[in-house]
């Protein structure tokens, strides 16, 4: 979890690294973030299997006072703070099997899993500006290489991943 007391700003106007304010609105960043991973690795001959499966969790929000920005674009001294809060979750799934011998002919090949969603909103009260950040996106993916030893100077390698990614 962290938090600042602003996010950083640019001068206005432009070159005068001045930064100073007309308001004085506290500013919020806070982000708490949490993600698990279980590995797992099976040998069985000249193969492993390995399997690697993640889920993370992300609440974030901030607050940033627009006052400058607003004030300059309509004129007035009003207050004016953009609210940003969103949650995502991410689970991904990789399945993979690979030669680990010595022969000519070494391989890996497996399958991915994706799975996210972000649920959010940028809003700014007071000039009724609400906008909702929703993203799901789904990915599943097969995925192979070979290489095939000529000889031990010259090995001919070639691969493939198919894929179906989907966004929302």
């Amino acid at each position: 979890e962290s938090e600042v007391d602003a996010i950083s700003t640019v001068d206005f106007p432009t070159g005068t690294l001045d930064v100073r304010r007309g308001t004085d609105i506290q500013e919020l960043v806070s982000d708490d973030f949490v993600l698990g991973n279980a590995l797992f690795e099976w040998s069985f001959g000249d193969y492993q299997l390995t399997s690697s499966t993640s889920y993370s969790e992300r609440d974030s929000r901030f607050l940033e006072d627009v006052s400058d920005i607003i004030n300059a674009q309509f004129s007035v001294l009003l207050p004016a703070v953009v609210d940003g809060p969103s949650e995502e979750s991410l689970f991904t799934q990789e399945l993979r099997v690979a030669t680990t011998g010595d022969q000519r002919l070494q391989f890996v090949g497996g399958f991915f899993y994706e799975d996210f969603e972000r649920e959010g909103t940028i809003s700014q009260a007071e000039i009724f500006f609400l906008n909702t950040v929703d993203t799901e996106r789904q990915q599943i993916a097969i995925f192979g290489e070979a290489t095939y030893a000529i000889t031990d100077a010259l090995k001919v390698t070639a691969g493939l991943r198919y894929f179906n990614y989907d966004v929302d």
